[in-house]
């Protein structure tokens, strides 16, 4: 029994160790329906090349910023590009156009990522997603 004891000691304790080394990153999926609880907003408008889009964030501090575009054709990943940010006083932008033929599993990511003291980010933060779909209202 005491075996058994120090066994899950172990493994509670080699997690804990390993979330502090290796941090986690927390997922929140953006809908139309729901962003009432999200720090994230997302506008998009029609365009002669497809749709646009712009996501934009309420700055924080000790925080870094990366946006990521996922471009899928119906079914295969076929590019996963950068997004530019714009950076101001209170919000970071990321702003993308994608053509309607993409919108059905492609999606956008923006990750806030936490730094530490020094300057170095850490490996912890939020990653806002959405599919592209869910808000481009794109028959």
């Amino acid at each position: 029994m005491k075996h058994k004891l120090i066994l899950c000691l172990a493994l509670v304790l080699s997690g804990f160790l390993f979330q502090r080394a290796f941090g986690s990153v927390d997922e929140v999926q953006l809908n139309q329906k729901d962003t009432i609880h999200s720090q994230c907003s997302v506008k998009v408008e029609p365009t002669a090349d497809g749709i646009h889009f712009s996501c934009s964030i309420r700055k924080t501090e000790n925080v870094s910023y990366e946006g990521s575009l996922q471009i899928y054709d119906r079914t295969n990943l076929i590019a996963t590009r950068p997004v530019k940010k714009t950076i101001d006083a209170k919000f970071v932008r990321c702003e993308f156009t994608v053509g309607k033929g993409y919108l059905d599993n492609s999606r956008f990511s923006l990750i806030e990522i936490a730094v530490g003291r020094d300057g170095k980010e850490r490996p912890s933060g939020i990653q806002y997603w959405f599919y592209l779909h869910d808000f481009a209202n794109v028959k």
